[in-house]
């Protein structure tokens, strides 16, 4: 990766930055990426607020947002690797239970609900 060093001009002061040609891509890349998670979480709440969604599917996603909200882990953060590792695979596991639970037209529906959102106009 190469870097180019650029000068900038903040107010009366002039700084040099390192500048890499390839950073606005990664940037609109993870703008993508981020629109995408909002939406598929905006989809999983839509689907747990859905009357045709089992009672089971509905407690799974509440467990999993309470456990990824609470500041109560069952590893604390402060030992190291373990403590960040236990939030890296239980909550990609819970989400993955919960989305498995959710009958499949129930998630298609909030899905596309909650893609024609992000799509509209602000």
């Amino acid at each position: 990766m190469s870097c180019q060093l650029v000068r900038v001009q903040t107010g009366c002061k002039s700084h040099m930055i390192a500048y890499n040609p390839a950073m606005p891509r990664l940037i609109d890349t993870l703008r993508e990426k981020s629109d995408r998670l909002r939406a598929e979480i905006r989809a999983l709440v839509m689907a747990y607020r859905d009357p045709r969604t089992p009672w089971y599917a509905r407690v799974c996603t509440a467990l999993v947002l309470a456990y990824a909200l609470s500041p109560i882990d069952l590893i604390p953060d402060f030992i190291p690797v373990l403590g960040y590792l236990d939030d890296l695979v239980l909550i990609p596991l819970g989400i993955t239970l919960t989305l498995r639970l959710m009958p499949p037209q129930v998630m298609q529906d909030a899905r596309e609900k909650s893609y024609r959102r992000l799509d509209a106009p602000n």
